[in-house]
């Protein structure tokens, strides 16, 4: 699972010249890749890049502030990746900790480091977002299809969960299932009532 949210890429700017790295961005001709350059990195390198201080990490377009609105106002209904919520939390976790890390090379550089409060305040929202969209209606929703379909076809429910929402359909399931059957044997195990012979 960890290596599938890792392979999230990761729009950046870099903070200073990189030698032998012009082969990252594609409109380098220069063995050298720039200060400044835009580049897209997976997740799993983008923690230890942004962690050192060697970038300015931005947020993915699925996290930004137009699909968060998008997900608060119908949870229901929009669709999100596999891996939408182990890679979201790992994004916020790399971000505020970049954060903390760049201000620290900008205040000794000298710089000005005013966008980094923004993108903290940023990814606190996206970390609220993350809990309230899989603690709120989709999770109830998830919790009533487990619960009340013992026995039904859910295939296309079930296709449109994510895979930590599917896992907890599944042993919602399998628990419902599991009641049911214990309360049908235990209906078939009652003794029955003597009749009083007179």
């Amino acid at each position: 699972d960890d290596f599938l949210a890792e392979e999230e890429l990761i729009p950046c700017v870099t903070l200073f010249d990189f030698e032998n790295l012009g082969h990252l961005d594609p409109d380098v001709s220069d063995d050298v890749l720039p200060e400044k350059s835009k580049l897209r990195l997976p997740l799993w390198a983008m923690k230890k890049w942004a962690l050192l201080g060697y970038v300015d990490m931005k947020l993915p377009k699925k996290y930004g502030i137009d699909a968060r609105e998008a997900l608060q106002a119908d949870p229901l209904q929009h669709s999100i990746t596999e891996t939408f919520y182990r890679t979201g939390k790992a994004v916020v976790d790399v971000l505020e900790e970049s954060v903390t890390r760049t201000a620290h090379y900008l205040k000794k550089k000298r710089r000005p480091a005013d966008h980094l409060d923004a993108l903290k305040r940023e990814a606190e929202q996206v970390r609220i977002s993350l809990l309230n969209t899989y603690t709120g209606a989709r999770l109830a929703r998830t919790l009533d299809w487990a619960l009340s379909s013992v026995g039904e076809d859910v295939t296309a429910f079930v296709n449109n969960l994510t895979y930590l929402e599917r896992r907890l359909y599944q042993t919602g399931a399998r628990a419902s299932a599991q009641f049911h059957e214990w309360k049908w044997n235990k209906n078939l195990q009652r003794p029955r009532k003597r009749q009083r012979i007179q």
